[in-house]
């Protein structure tokens, strides 16, 4: 086994060898009995091992500014093999607000977060009835004063929902019933349920406690801390203005997938034990957004300027990467041969639908496009592309149910099957 920690070299996270525990204390037993120069050949015996390790001869690294000379046109086959179409049904109880909504995908639920007033969460079947609308304010028992996390157990049985800095996730039934409040060591800034059951964390590590070294770690499922998952220096990029949605996600190929800040480009894999591993770069080269100018919101606008990557999926073994410079930009990679190709524009011949999906689903199986009804209902001809596709009934059903829609129907959904 390699032993080491997460470092900044060179402007990356690295792997840097140390020594395991045991063997420090053995050579701690050795030190009366042995000279300093055998004592510290042993160590460089032991680190020289670390250095060939095979986890840090595997991480890729993919040149994206190079990749940025040759575009081209992409089509949503490639990378889906069908899509569904499920429409929410509010019944009245449960109104979408219009670009200030989250969302989480599960596979027997979908939950909504009102970002607006960060009181509301809305639960809906798969099918797209209304499960529960939740909306538990207050200073009681079972109540919050907002959130802004939110998701499920494994079993898909309950949700939660977090107060990040008043260090609380409060747990209820699909019935709206409270279950339970646990308390947290620190404040946070993500929380994820694995699916063991303990809760991962990303630490906003702005709180002057024994956990502000620590940018991830683990506590059990009373929210009692187990493990300290990385150590890690701060960094002012740490707090950027990007909101990143993609911090941790599960993929079939990979496992689980974690990306630090929006504005690091190294995804580490965590491994069964909560172990993180360098796993791919994301180099903008020459193009990437300096740090000084990214956490300057005064200068936003000239953020277009620099290749930015936002999120990341995968279809099969093609890593997808989707970014922007200067409008909008799309990698595909292939994890074998490490060929990158660009794409200015990726075209919908599955439904036609204008613009490709770009939500996940949390098992990694689905991207999914958010149709706001009301908003599209009287230009539809311009949002669907006149011409072929592979499945012309979804299309007709997609256009049939957006001139139709009343009132009460607000979002539809297009599940698109990664392959």
């Amino acid at each position: 086994m390699v032993f080491g920690r997460l470092s900044l070299v060179a402007g990356r996270w690295s792997l840097v060898p140390t020594l395991p525990y045991e063997a420090y204390k053995s050579i701690y037993r050795m030190k009366n009995k042995l000279s300093k120069c055998t004592v510290l050949f042993i160590i460089a015996v032991f680190c020289s091992c670390g250095n060939k390790s095979p986890e840090e001869a595997s991480v890729k690294v993919f040149d994206l500014a190079e990749a940025l000379k040759t575009e081209e046109t992409g089509l949503t086959s490639d990378y889906f093999s069908e899509v569904e179409m499920v429409v929410l049904d509010g019944k009245g109880e449960w109104f979408f607000p219009r670009h200030v909504i989250g969302g989480r995908f599960y596979k027997k639920y979908s939950l909504f977060y009102d970002q607006h007033n960060r009181s509301a969460l809305g639960v809906f079947s798969r099918a797209g009835d209304l499960v529960l609308s939740l909306d538990r304010k207050g200073k009681g028992p079972g109540e919050y004063s907002g959130f802004s996390e939110y998701g499920m157990d494994p079993a898909e049985e309950k949700i939660y929902v977090a107060e990040r800095y008043n260090q609380k996730i409060h747990w209820y039934d699909l019935q709206g019933n409270w279950i339970e409040t646990i308390k947290i060591p620190t404040k946070f800034e993500h929380v994820y349920c694995m699916p063991d059951g303990n809760l991962l964390f990303q630490n906003v590590r702005r709180s002057d406690d024994n956990l502000d070294s620590c940018r991830l770690f683990l506590c059990n499922p009373a929210g009692e801390l187990i493990k300290h998952v990385w150590n890690k220096p701060k960094e002012i990029n740490d707090y950027s203005q990007f909101l990143d949605r993609d911090w941790l996600k599960y993929t079939e190929s990979y496992g689980f997938l974690y990306r630090d800040a929006p504005l690091h480009d190294t995804v580490y894999q965590l491994n069964d034990e909560y172990e993180l591993q360098p796993f791919f770069v994301m180099d903008p080269g020459k193009m990437k957004l300096p740090e000084h100018i990214a956490t300057d919101f005064n200068r936003s606008k000239e953020w277009r300027n620099y290749l930015r990557t936002n999120r990341f999926y995968f279809s099969g073994n093609t890593l997808m990467i989707s970014g922007s410079l200067n409008g909008w930009k799309h990698f595909d990679v292939d994890m074998d041969s490490q060929q990158i190709t660009t794409l200015s524009e990726i075209r919908d011949d599955l439904v036609g639908w204008r613009s490709p999906p770009t939500e996940c689903s949390m098992d990694g199986q689905y991207l999914i496009q958010r149709i706001y009804v009301q908003i599209y209902k009287d230009n539809i001809d311009n949002l669907v592309l006149n011409e072929d596709v592979i499945f012309p009934d979804i299309k007709e059903k997609i256009i049939t149910e957006i001139k139709n829609a009343n009132e009460n129907t607000d979002i539809i959904l297009l599940y698109y099957k990664l392959k």
